[in-house]
């Protein structure tokens, strides 16, 4: 299910804006926030998570300066939730930071090695190609595949196929 969201969000000319989500690059669009009004957004980001409702508490950090480590982690916990947010916030975040952060990253394994232990392969895999760095090569996922039991390789390496091509569609129009 993530993977599938994954691909169409790779289609997607602009990710965010299909979402309602805010775009990370709108620099200049409103002025900035003073340090304190800044902390007042936050008191509502944290508001918002904790009423899970990931999309507004993004949108909010992103008005009081969008922190990296504080997406990182509404987005994490969007994916922790399942919440089908969570795919456009990691395409946006890899769009402007080229990848996940070192603790982010070590977050996701968490969750990928969750996943591998209790048999939920497709789990694991989707989460490697949300949280992926390197599409289309899709490192880690490949790291899923090479440990999966031979009778679950099959579905495997067809999702990866398949977000690959999606992938390189997705970079042929962007360019």
């Amino acid at each position: 299910m993530l993977l599938r969201s994954l691909l169409v969000l790779l289609l997607a000319s602009s990710v965010v804006a299909c979402s309602d989500l805010a775009a990370l690059d709108t620099g200049g669009d409103s002025p900035a926030l003073s340090g304190e009004e800044q902390a007042t957004v936050r008191v509502q980001v944290d508001k918002a998570l904790a009423e899970q409702r990931y999309k507004v508490a993004w949108n909010q950090e992103v008005a009081a300066g969008a922190d990296r480590g504080r997406l990182e982690a509404i987005a994490l916990t969007a994916l922790e939730a399942q919440s089908g947010h969570a795919d456009d916030m990691f395409v946006a975040l890899r769009t402007k930071h080229g990848g996940l952060s070192a603790s982010a990253r070590e977050r996701v394994d968490g969750l990928v090695a969750t996943a591998r232990e209790s048999g939920s392969w497709s789990r694991a895999l989707d989460l490697e190609l949300l949280t992926a760095d390197d599409p289309p090569a899709f490192t880690r996922a490949w790291s899923v595949y090479r440990a999966a039991p031979p009778d679950r390789a099959t579905a495997l390496l067809e999702s990866i196929q398949e977000a690959k091509e999606e992938a390189a569609a997705a970079k042929e129009s962007s360019d």
